[in-house]
């Protein structure tokens, strides 16, 4: 039985650093949007609003609700636990880190057994080198590590939002999309051809089934967050002729039945929430969500911010980042697309060239890391042989810096230092002490306090309750006045985060005793 590699057992180690750290580190169920995409979950499953989710102040679901739907069946069977709302960035981490390493290593593999390969393209004798199975195994698992190891994936891979998710469904997009429009050329060991048999040799490339994938995870990631997921259909057409060799190729993703198949799923959501609510379906997401992103800025103000894309992909992809520079620099602009990780290339320089023309937010480059990571590993991999250093002391270094990471998520984030999320949980323990399953209302609580809702598995839908709601409901959460009113309580919480940097004290009270 093969032992696995020491490269490979530091990435696992370090992708155990990453979640240990972020699921038993502080909350912070409480900050950025996490309350309304929680909101939207635990409306679904209290309430049964798969289509058209609202949140504590009774606003409807801006983006499509894909990241709720995978997390609702996580509530449903365990309860509304932090680590069950936030399960679809665990498995989108997980599933991205996966087809990162796969798709590094199908790339240098490739650049050996095809007539277009990079050999040569930073040095000739490293390249054959990082393109043997033993270099692209070291070359992919280190550009797991890159993708993993930096502070905002070690951020995105436990939060509640869509981001995470929606990086999965496009990796696997890209990936089915590089893999089919090359299919059938020269396969190469990721295909499937074994150690010392003839990479040339012709095989049944099965394109449909790549392609099939593509518009899946393409209508997937449309689910998830929109617009987003035409990041992928951009990167089709120049990588037909840039790394299919000619714009034909194109003809093997099937856009005659993929695109309708596409269209069709992404339907399924958008037509039912139109019908719905028309208004509110034209005024949050057509609006919103789709023309807002497009129409976002104008063209003076996004070219004095256009700095911030390669600032915001240089500082938190970093240290990685200074390796994928560096080799840009050392690759002729001429094969960036035809080298060993030409793919990822383009796809980085697709993502960066869209949010050029978007308002700058740095999580939205998280898209951008899946093609960094490649290109800043096989630098890595080959300048590290040349100075016969091995693959195991730059994935110790790695390793080295998830364990920073978590020290700091520990000791010195925001988390850390304000303990609001770990209030939230503290009194969301004790009121479920008191009330078990009865129903709860909440009065004159804002949205920000949803996650208390949430982790109490209660759907608020307003920031008051209705009459009917105060009718039914056995106890009452609400702001605490003073100190004649603290005392009616049964439980008091410490100050919990309200709007802004605000905090407000909630009491729990019996139905009559407020």
């Amino acid at each position: 039985m093969r032992k696995p590699s020491p490269t490979l057992t530091l990435l696992l180690l370090a992708l155990v650093v990453t979640l240990v750290a972020r699921i038993a580190g502080p909350s912070d169920l409480y900050d950025q949007e996490q309350p309304r995409t929680v909101a939207y979950t635990i409306d679904m499953v209290d309430n049964g609003n798969w289509v058209a989710p609202v949140d504590g102040d009774g606003i409807v679901a801006t983006k499509p609700p894909m990241v709720n739907w995978v997390a609702a069946p996580f509530v449903w069977v365990f309860g509304p636990s932090e680590w069950a709302l936030k399960m679809p960035s665990v498995l989108g981490g997980l599933a991205t880190l996966w087809l990162v390493v796969w798709m590094t290593r199908w790339m240098v593999r490739r650049g050996l057994a095809t007539a277009a390969g990079g050999v040569g393209a930073i040095d000739a004798d490293a390249d054959r080198d990082a393109a043997s199975a033993a270099g692209a195994d070291a070359v992919a698992l280190i550009a797991g590590l890159c993708w993993l190891v930096n502070y905002m994936n070690f951020k995105l891979i436990y939060l509640a939002r869509p981001d995470t998710l929606l990086v999965a469904f496009l990796a696997g997009a890209w990936v089915c999309a590089t893999v089919a429009l090359t299919r059938g050329d020269t396969p190469s060991a990721a295909d499937g051809v074994a150690e010392g048999e003839d990479a040339a040799k012709p095989r049944s490339p099965r394109v449909w089934t790549w392609a099939l994938g593509f518009w899946l995870c393409t209508a997937a990631a449309a689910l998830t967050k929109g617009p987003l997921a035409g990041l992928v259909l951009l990167y089709a057409i120049p990588a037909a002729r840039l790394i299919g060799g000619r714009w034909g190729t194109l003809r093997r993703l099937g856009w005659w039945w993929g695109l309708p198949l596409m269209l069709g799923l992404v339907a399924a959501w958008f037509v039912p929430m139109y019908l719905n609510d028309p208004q509110a379906f034209n005024e949050k997401v057509i609006d919103e969500q789709v023309m807002g992103r497009v129409e976002e800025g104008t063209p003076l103000y996004l070219l004095q911010t256009s700095w911030q894309v390669p600032f915001y992909a240089v500082t938190r992809f970093a240290p990685w980042s200074l390796f994928a520079v560096l080799a840009l620099f050392h690759v002729a602009p001429r094969r960036w697309f035809t080298g060993p990780v030409g793919p990822a290339v383009l796809w980085t320089a697709i993502v960066a060239g869209v949010f050029l023309l978007t308002t700058k937010r740095a999580d939205r480059l998280a898209p951008m890391f899946i093609g960094l990571a490649p290109i800043a590993a096989y630098w890595l991999v080959i300048v590290a042989r040349k100075h016969r250093l091995a693959a195991p002391t730059i994935a110790a270094v790695g390793l080295a810096i998830a364990i920073g990471l978590g020290v700091y998520n520990f000791t010195a984030s925001p988390a850390a230092k304000s303990q609001l999320g770990e209030r939230v949980h503290a009194f969301a323990d004790k009121v479920r002490e008191h009330t078990g399953d009865d129903r709860i209302a909440f009065v004159n609580v804002r949205a920000r306090v949803d996650p208390l809702a949430a982790l109490l598995g209660h759907a608020r839908g307003a920031e008051t309750a209705t009459p009917e709601q105060l009718h039914t409901a056995r106890w009452i959460i609400i702001p605490v006045r003073d100190e004649d009113h603290a005392s009616l309580a049964v439980v008091v919480s410490d100050p919990l985060p309200d709007t802004g940097d605000k905090t407000v004290v909630l009491g729990l009270y019996r139905s009559g005793d407020r």
